[in-house]
This record gives structure tokens, C-alpha cells and sequence, in this order.
């Protein structure tokens, strides 16, 4: 045993312990001492079994060593799960776990007996493909794994829907380490992450450019909070049957330093994988809940005005988020059935049963709820009439495609929605709205309200004030 231990010491510090720990660990499993247990967890992860960065980097270490060899090609990739921060926080960490562990056994599924799987650490791992012929068959197994997450995991009591973002990093020839190519992996991974979930990047050059400019704006983004940057912009939501402003959606804006206004498709992404769109959204809630109250002082009661405000999915699922919703409409002092929620399907779809709850808490608080950019998601319709909403919002996309020539397609989907929501009592709001046929079509099947730059553009503050004003005054 003393003989052994001392093997041990002496290939540790030798750098070979990755590829002899299993002999090792086999050697001392009779032994009844801890040293196997030492070994073991030394070089795999102690919940999943997997192999850990230790053995994994090593592994690559080999493969880029056998491909400047042999010409063959290998390839690295990394794996996150989606919003994994929101099922520890929803459903403890025990249901975490699970997660993983249904994960890990998931992927394997997928992969060769030669490939090696490894846990980095968190929800995050690694595969090694080698041998590959073409750098399209590592393309192909993230396409695979990326199909495999159609169907649910069941962590008990529920089943629930989670995605990957996948990082791929293919190897090349010429002098480059094992470190490199995991950092290029998650450069890719980054990007991947930076387009929505579930998607899959294969690693370019110009890719280390597009990462420093993400951890800059990053950066910028938590300066734009300490130092009052953000803005929001107000765009008119018109009454079909009046003609009148029924309400404005609130739309967030970024007054960055040396580059101007920024609008949020440029930084939404980045401000979700960071985490803070959490005080971002807290501070476009309060915002847009303050200006309700000046325009509520300055015409009230003769109008009554909503304000749409859009809610992250990570904001949906904080643990808090009723209480400071009510603490906002405490300390703004608005009428609470003037706050609309805009809430999207796919976040709505997320975790049901939880959701449903929490809609109803924030219906008993007086708030209105919409679920945003109806159609694009894959709600189901026994669902849809537990949510206790008040509003569909149909996507842009279809009604920027509502057009004769489109063979009729979308007109169908548009005058579908429509017609579910007349069907369960809500109202419909269409987005995007730019034709005066998209908007005569939507009258003729009864929409309710639009939005879109055939009435106006969103609008800072002050003119969205000044066409309150003299939509007012038309109207009386």
C-alpha cells in the first residue's frame, strides 16, 4: 500500500495521473482504504461520474498530439444549459441535480464510445469528438443533441422543457493547446447564447473580436445603471374602434456613451446571460410606472391610459417578484388596472403549473397581463384558457407577412388568433402594423387595438406627452 501511494505522488506531480488513476483506482478498490475514493473523485465529478477539466483537457492534449500526426481531425464542444439558474431557483437544487443527471444521460445517447463527455463545473460540459472526417459531423451531433431536447425531463412532480446552447470548436493544425481550444469553444458558445436559446455555434477567428466587444458592452452596461443611462421610449397603442390612444407600450432604450441611442435588440441578450436584466427590468417597471402617474395627474379622469411594460422570463421567475411588483404600484401611487404586463408565450410555456399561480397572484393585485408575440411559440390551448390574461398580442412577423400574395397562409394564422382570443374573452393587440390593407383586415375580424409605424414610431417622453395631449383634444 505504502508502495502505491508513493506511485501515486510521484505520477501526480509527473502530469500523467490522468491516464493511470483508473488502474490506480482499480488497484486500490480492494484495498478498503480511502485512497480509491481520493483518486476517484480526484479526476471525475463527484454527482454525474463524469471524467473532470483535469482528465478532459488532458485528453485533447492527446487528440491534438494524434491529429498533427496522423492529419485527422478532432472537435471540442462546450455545453450550457438554458436558464439552469431558474430551475435551481424554481424548484431547488435537489430538482438541479436531476436535471443534470437526466441530462448527462441524454447525451450520452448520442455520442460514440470513443468520445469523451466531462463535467467542467455547474451546468457546464464538454465532449471530445475525434476522428472526425469532416468538420460537419461535430455540426451534426450538436444538431442531434439540440433535437434530442424536444421532449420533456421528468423531475418529479413535473415535466419540464430545457435547452442547450452549444459551443463548437474544431481542431487545427499548427501550434495550439488544449486550453485554446476549450476558449475558443466558449467564445462560440458565447455567441450562441447571444442568439437565443437552444442554439448551436461553430468557432470562427473573427470571433475573439466579436467576444472582447460582448465583455465591453457588458461592462458599459453595468456603468449605464450606476450612472441613469437608460431611458424609456413610448409607442401609441390605437383603439380600432375609437381611433384614440388606448395606451402606450414602454419600450427601454440605452443612451450609451460615444454611440448614441441604442435600442434594446442591441443589448438585451447580453444584459439576460449576465444577470442583470433583473435591475433593469426593476427599473423600467418603476420608470414606466412613474410616468403613468404623471400623465394619470395631467388628464385624468377624463382618458384612461395602459401602459405596457415587457417582463423577462428571468424577471417572471424571481421568488419576489409579486412584492415588488406591489411595492411599485404602493410607492408610484398608479391605478393598478392601468399596468399591463407583457409576458411572452415561450416564457408563459415555461413551467405551467408555477405559472399559472403566479399569474393569478398578479391578477389579484388589479394588474392586466398580455402574452407578447402570440404565435411564435407552442402554447397549448388547454393551457391558454387557465392563464389568467386579459390580451394576445400577435407576433410582427405575421402581420408584416399578412399580404394577398402570401398565398393566404398568414392572413389565416392572424384571423385565427384573432378569433381564438374572441373566443376565451381576451382582447387582441396587433404588433407591427404598417399597411393601411394590414390595418382594414384587421378590422374586418374584429381586432381590438394596434401598434406600429403606421401610426407612430416610439416616442421619448416628452412628444409621447405632447401626443397625448392633442389626441385629447381631438377627441373631445
Amino acid at each position: 500500500m505504502s508502495l502505491l501511494a508513493i506511485s501515486y505522488g510521484g505520477l501526480l506531480f509527473s502530469g500523467w495521473i490522468p491516464v493511470v488513476a483508473p488502474v490506480l483506482a482499480f488497484l486500490l478498490a480492494g484495498t478498503g482504504t480511502m485512497a480509491y475514493k481520493q483518486v476517484h473523485y480526484t479526476y471525475h465529478d463527484a454527482l454525474t461520474g463524469l471524467p473532470n477539466r483535469a482528465v478532459f483537457l488532458h485528453r485533447v492534449e492527446q487528440a491534438i498530439a494524434q491529429t498533427q500526426q496522423t492529419q485527422t481531425q478532432f472537435a471540442v464542444l462546450l455545453i450550457n444549459i438554458d436558464r439552469f439558474k431558474l430551475v435551481n431557483e424554481g424548484l431547488g437544487h435537489q430538482a438541479g441535480d436531476q436535471l443534470l443527471l437526466e441530462l448527462v444521460k441524454r447525451l450520452q445517447e448520442y455520442l460514440r464510445a470513443r468520445d469523451l463527455m466531462a463535467r467542467l463545473g455547474g451546468d457546464e460540459f464538454a465532449i471530445l469528438l475525434e476522428n472526425l472526417k469532416h468538420p460537419e459531423n461535430a455540426v451534426a451531433v450538436a444538431e442531434r443533441i439540440q433535437q434530442s431536447l424536444t421532449l420533456p425531463f421528468q423531475i418529479e412532480p413535473q415535466s419540464i422543457f430545457r435547452t442547450v446552447s452549444i459551443g463548437i470548436a474544431v481542431s487545427q493544425l499548427g501550434d495550439i493547446q488544449a486550453a485554446d481550444l476549450l476558449k475558443n469553444a466558449s467564445t462560440a458558445l458565447c455567441l450562441a447564447r447571444s442568439q437565443g436559446q437552444g442554439r448551436y455555434q461553430l468557432y470562427a477567428a473573427n470571433m475573439q473580436s466579436d467576444s472582447l466587444e460582448r465583455l465591453q458592452l457588458e461592462t458599459d452596461l453595468r456603468l449605464a445603471l450606476q450612472q441613469e443611462e437608460f431611458v424609456l421610449y413610448y409607442q401609441p397603442i390605437i383603439s380600432l374602434t375609437t381611433e384614440r390612444v388606448a395606451g402606450f407600450e414602454a419600450l427601454i432604450r440605452w443612451q450609451r456613451p460615444n454611440h448614441g441611442l441604442v435600442t434594446s435588440s442591441q443589448f438585451i441578450s447580453i444584459a439576460k446571460d449576465s444577470g442583470l436584466i433583473l435591475p433593469i427590468g426593476q427599473w423600467a417597471i418603476q420608470a414606466a410606472c412613474q410616468q403613468l402617474k404623471l400623465w394619470q395627474e395631467q388628464f385624468s379622469p377624463e382618458i384612461e391610459l395602459l401602459m405596457g411594460v415587457n417582463v423577462s422570463g428571468r424577471q417572471f421567475a424571481q421568488l419576489n417578484f409579486v412584492e415588488q411588483l406591489q411595492t411599485t404600484i404602493r410607492e408610484t401611487g398608479i391605478l393598478p388596472q392601468s399596468l399591463k404586463l407583457e409576458i411572452t408565450e415561450s416564457v408563459m410555456m415555461g413551467d405551467v403549473t408555477e405559472n399559472i399561480t403566479l399569474l393569478q397572484q398578479i391578477k389579484t393585485l388589479g394588474v392586466k397581463l398580455s402574452i407578447d408575440d402570440f404565435g411564435t411559440g407552442f402554447s397549448s390551448l388547454s393551457f391558454l384558457s387557465r392563464f389568467s390574461v386579459n390580451t394576445l398580442k400577435i407576433d410582427r412577423v405575421f402581420i408584416g407577412q399578412m399580404e394577398p400574395e402570401d398565398q393566404g397562409e398568414n392572413l389565416a394564422i392572424v384571423e385565427a388568433i384573432i378569433a381564438l382570443a374572441h373566443a376565451l374573452n381576451l382582447d387582441v393587440v396587433a404588433e407591427g402594423v404598417e399597411t393601411e390593407r394590414q390595418l382594414q383586415q384587421l378590422r374586418a375580424w374584429g381586432c381590438e387595438f394596434a401598434q406600429g409605424y403606421y401610426f407612430l414610431e416610439p416616442l421619448p417622453a416628452s412628444d409621447a406627452t405632447r401626443f397625448l395631449a392633442s389626441n385629447f383634444d381631438r377627441s373631445r
